[in-house]
């Protein structure tokens, strides 16, 4: 037996999933290249794949450990339904491609896997409630933080609550660092904190429609998470920086259908300035 040409073929088995996928399909064909005496033929024959493709898949998880202070709530439900080995095991082919492109950030290899993840999670035929939206619970936060860091502090040029009506109403206010909102069909907060208390069951995930806001607070460097009424919702999605708040308010009240003015609202506007959640302008 040359051990040279065995650890040759067990390395492509780990590394390349294209001809590990050929063993699996016709040993013989994909082992017909290497000149193996009978009884390493034989072995090989009886070689299990599914087993080596798991255990290419630990290597790839070994690979991305650096993810789980991010996705810890992600990574526990990945585990707790099962599929952790065998998600990694089938993104194989896209971190070979990812390597084959060069160098990449860590920030890059990471928004890779997220979106495969996804991908991979809407196309099983088997559910994982929860999941989905746990990740993308993460995924926001992860994404926001990045924001923070990127974005400098800023302070605001008008103090609303010191002009008349008709001036406030031309002011043009801008969101304060990043806003999102994001719908869930399960309550990624409940699922995360029972994951915390460390009695969290399977079962116990239900469906529980809920609006989160993920807010990047760049005056204290982190992202908040809030509730918000719909016509707050629907006042800040007007929010661009070059609308005045008259504007924003005529717009908002088009799509409620409710006879808004900027009266009616100015304690929302100087709230939202007090809590450093927008910024005002002339």
């Amino acid at each position: 037996m040359n051990s040279a040409i065995v650890n040759s073929i067990m390395a492509r088995c780990l590394l390349e999933p294209v001809f590990l996928r050929e063993m699996a399909r016709d040993r013989s064909a994909a082992l017909d290249r290497y000149p193996l005496d009978e009884r390493t033929h034989s072995d090989f024959l009886k070689l299990d794949v599914d087993r080596l493709r798991s255990f290419a898949g630990f290597i790839t998880k070994v690979q991305h450990n650096y993810l789980w202070e991010t996705f810890p709530c992600t990574r526990a439900l990945l585990i707790a339904y099962g599929i952790e080995i065998e998600m990694f095991a089938s993104y194989r082919d896209t971190q070979q491609w990812i390597l084959a492109q060069g160098q990449r950030t860590q920030t890059e290899k990471t928004e890779q896997l997220v979106k495969f993840l996804k991908a991979y999670l809407e196309s099983r035929k088997v559910q994982c409630p929860g999941l989905l939206d746990v990740l993308a619970h993460e995924q926001i936060i992860w994404e926001l933080e990045i924001c923070i860091l990127e974005k400098p502090r800023s302070d605001s040029e008008v103090n609303a609550s010191s002009l008349r009506s008709q001036r406030f109403e031309k002011l043009v206010p801008a969101i304060r660092g990043t806003l999102k909102t994001h719908d869930f069909v399960h309550d990624p907060l409940k699922i995360a904190s029972g994951l915390a208390i460390g009695n969290f069951k399977l079962h116990q995930i239900a469906k529980s429609r809920r609006r989160l806001s993920y807010w990047a607070d760049v005056q204290v460097g982190q992202v908040r998470i809030v509730e918000l009424d719909p016509l707050a919702l629907i006042l800040l999605s007007e929010v661009n920086g070059k609308r005045s708040i008259r504007t924003i308010i005529r717009r908002a009240s088009a799509k409620m259908e409710l006879g808004l003015r900027p009266s009616h609202l100015k304690s929302f506007f100087e709230s939202a300035l007090q809590q450093g959640l927008l910024t005002l302008s002339r």
